[in-house]
């Protein structure tokens, strides 16, 4: 199991500056732009995805939206487990980042109906599930991992490792091994 200790405050999900003369907002913001931009803390990516935000946290949500989607990732943001059951039901998913603490606690009620669900055949597709929380308790980890979840964060998640780990899960759930 890991534990994600690069928690110094430069290597945090830091927004990018912004680029300077003449570059506007938008083309900045694209994702068209993520592979090959050479901007300070850009992050680039292989392959785009579609990333499940369960996370009842604005702050959160806008963190890992504006830092996902720089990245090329489209992100879609739901604040229960409810939202997020329904969302899966349509199979367009490759990544479900799941906040633990997410609606008071429920997020690991959440994996685990998931996987029955898609134990049973009722989801179209299994994405890849990565838990984050708050605090780092060991039986919420435990119960995570042994839940059938990807990997387990401690939040903050440095910017870079999170990346990299969605962009190998989106890698193994569409099957593209490196």
């Amino acid at each position: 199991m890991h534990t994600n200790s690069d928690h110094t405050p430069d290597r945090l999900w830091r927004a990018s500056p912004r680029p300077v003369s003449g570059a506007s907002d938008d083309a900045a913001s694209s994702p068209s732009r993520a592979r090959g931009d050479q901007r300070r803390g850009a992050i680039t990516t292989d392959a785009a995805g579609v990333i499940l935000l369960v996370d009842d946290d604005w702050f959160s949500q806008k963190l890992y939206t504006s830092s996902l989607s720089r990245a090329g990732h489209t992100v879609e943001c739901v604040d229960n487990p409810d939202d997020a059951l329904s969302r899966l039901h349509r199979g367009r998913f490759d990544v479900a980042l799941i906040d633990v603490s997410v609606h008071n606690g429920r997020g690991i009620e959440l994996l685990d109906t998931i996987r029955a669900r898609l134990a049973a055949g009722a989801l179209p597709r299994a994405p890849e599930i990565i838990m984050q929380s708050p605090v780092d308790d060991s039986g919420a980890r435990a119960r995570c991992i042994n839940g059938g979840a990807r990997r387990f964060f401690i939040k903050p998640v440095a910017r870079t490792l999170l990346l990299k780990e969605i962009q190998a899960s989106i890698r193994d759930v569409r099957g593209e091994r490196t």
